[in-house]
């Protein structure tokens, strides 16, 4: 698809040969590739292995920098990048456009690649690079799917022995790489399988029983499976106050205890705001009110993140039936209680998390 120029490299006689500096030269890349080998298997996160990759593989390569582009039926989005600027593409809207054609044409193609510098058509509507900068690149494949690209800004004074170096390099850490995203996506596929499990037990639990004390109890515990944290607590408004009726993993609690005086104290403070609380370091955002009740729990918890969720009546303008399509959704109405979700070491304020908890509340609010 994309040829590769020769240059001059062995035309100049050459420097005497440093044996000891290449065997080091060699260790040092050996490393790095153990290094992104341990990585693909240690369980991180995307984010995490995209950057520990591509800066390892970078480094590995003496190149300008690097970037990992993700695709999907949608296009394709860039997952991280080392240098991007000194291509020269955030400045130019064409030069942008050329490249993202070229993109769309590697991972049509699928194949490994090295992209001359400025290399290409000058029309408009064909792929080119426009940087003046070699491209070296590589496929990411997830079940003979193309699922992203690996592209390294390389200098271009190389030859072609030295260039076709760089690409083998890069084929090889792209086939760690894919298995990373292999075993990502099965993992995933195993987790939302898991959840699906645990989200039918939460629902019967929930509604297993009309006594109140039984249904808050499966909210807890049931809740702090499904949502996957520390401590999940249950609050229930009574009149003009509102007290915790039950913690996960306690059978019963003693409402005289102070934390859980001070944690009752809280939730009450939360819901007469009517807004979630969302606490995980941070309490600038907090108001004086929210904030000293807090703090008060906290002396005695000790908890990293603290999430308060309102739990409201539902509320359908027609009780016996189900909303049609062109009917309103249900109404949210009074706070009948709150529900409380606690990470006692681990601060860490995810989509996820948020996601589950919400999960949570609305079928809380529901039972």
């Amino acid at each position: 698809m994309f040829s590769v120029t020769p240059s001059a490299e062995g035309q100049h006689s050459s420097p005497p040969i440093d044996r000891k500096l290449i065997q080091e030269t060699r260790d040092q890349i050996r490393a790095m590739v153990d290094e992104i080998t341990a990585l693909s298997r240690s369980g991180c996160s995307p984010e995490e292995f995209y950057r520990g990759f591509l800066t390892r593989t970078s480094s590995a390569l003496a190149s300008v920098g690097g970037a990992i582009w993700s695709c999907s039926e949608n296009g394709f989005s860039l997952e991280y990048q080392i240098n991007l600027s000194q291509t020269g593409l955030a400045e130019d809207p064409s030069a942008q456009q050329a490249h993202g054609k070229l993109l769309h044409q590697l991972i049509t193609a699928g194949e490994p690649a090295l992209v001359q510098p400025n290399s290409g058509s000058a029309e408009d509507e064909q792929a080119s690079n426009p940087t003046g900068l070699l491209l070296v690149t590589g496929p990411l494949m997830v079940e003979q799917q193309v699922v992203g690209l690996v592209e390294i800004f390389q200098r271009p004074e190389s030859g072609p022995t030295t260039q076709r170096g760089y690409l083998r390099f890069l084929t090889q850490m792209c086939k760690v790489a894919s298995d990373y995203l292999t075993h990502d996506r099965l993992q995933h596929y195993s987790d939302q399988q898991t959840m699906w499990h645990r989200l039918q037990s939460f629902v019967r639990a929930i509604h297993g029983s009309l006594k109140t004390r039984d249904t808050v109890y499966a909210i807890a515990n049931e809740g702090r499976r499904l949502i996957d944290c520390d401590r999940v607590s249950v609050a229930v408004q009574q009149g003009m106050r509102m007290h915790v009726q039950t913690i996960s993993g306690l059978d019963t609690i003693e409402r005289r205890a102070d934390q859980v005086k001070k944690l009752s104290r809280l939730a009450a403070t939360v819901a007469r705001g009517g807004e979630p609380m969302w606490y995980s370091g941070d309490d600038s955002q907090l108001p004086p009110q929210i904030e000293k009740q807090l703090h008060q729990y906290l002396d005695i918890s000790h908890s990293k993140l603290v999430a308060i969720e309102p739990l409201r009546e539902m509320i359908r303008d027609r009780h016996d039936e189900e909303p049609a399509d062109n009917e309103e959704e249900p109404r949210t109405g009074k706070i009948i209680g709150a529900l409380i979700a606690e990470q006692l070491s681990d601060d860490r304020e995810t989509a996820q998390l948020r996601s589950r908890v919400q999960t949570v509340v609305a079928h809380g609010s529901d039972a």
